[in-house]
């Protein structure tokens, strides 16, 4: 390390994204560098792979590349936000406690899957037409269909379709198993460059 800077003799080489990887992958390989390359695809919704956009763009890897079906068939969905439902004000429409501040809004709106109901034993699936029509700073609107039993107490998990920018607005996540035990805790860490650390206000 030097200056605070660190000093590599092989470059790092980094590019793609989660609906490209396989792509970049190809070509990498058959590039030809002029010295030792390390390559690092930067692929960071695999880690959660997530629903909506990400998941009809791991659908099109999929049926691209033979070597990404031999290897990546069965990933699930693995990042949810809890909100509570704050308020039913008509008979379809519920308001929940989740907004542009817990989640990203950019590919997609977050979409419910779990429902929870105090004294209930586990959750269950929300109605399948429920839907978030509106994403305010702190608050949802729910699309619901009369008679569908929501109560203002009732505790919703959202489906992402971007977890990057979701990641970056929590400081802790919480890792839960397939009871709803949570069996971890990992922090995220956003580095700021040191050029940006310097410049002026």
């Amino acid at each position: 390390m030097t200056d605070g800077w660190i000093v590599r003799e092989i470059p790092i080489l980094s590019a793609a994204g989660s609906a490209w990887f396989d792509v970049v992958a190809e070509e990498y390989s058959a590039a030809r560098f002029p010295r030792p390359i390390e390559i690092l695809l930067r692929s960071g919704c695999s880690l959660t792979h997530d629903a909506g956009f990400y998941r009809e763009a791991h659908a099109k890897v999929l049926i691209r590349n033979p070597i990404a079906r031999s290897v990546l068939q069965g990933l699930e969905p693995a990042l949810q936000i809890w909100a509570y439902v704050q308020s039913v004000p008509e008979e379809r429409r519920a308001i929940v406690g989740i907004g542009r501040r817990d989640v990203s809004f950019d590919l997609g709106l977050p979409m419910p899957l779990p429902r929870f109901t105090p004294g209930d034993e586990r959750p269950i699936a929300a109605p399948y037409h429920w839907a978030v029509t509106k994403l305010m700073d702190q608050h949802a609107y729910l699309e619901i269909a009369p008679g569908g039993g929501i109560r203002v107490g009732d505790m919703l998990g959202f489906n992402i379709s971007h977890p990057c920018l979701t990641f970056d607005r929590w400081r802790t996540i919480p890792i839960i198993d397939a009871e709803y035990r949570v069996v971890d805790v990992v922090q995220t860490l956003f580095w700021r460059s040191r050029s940006a650390e310097l410049a002026p206000p």
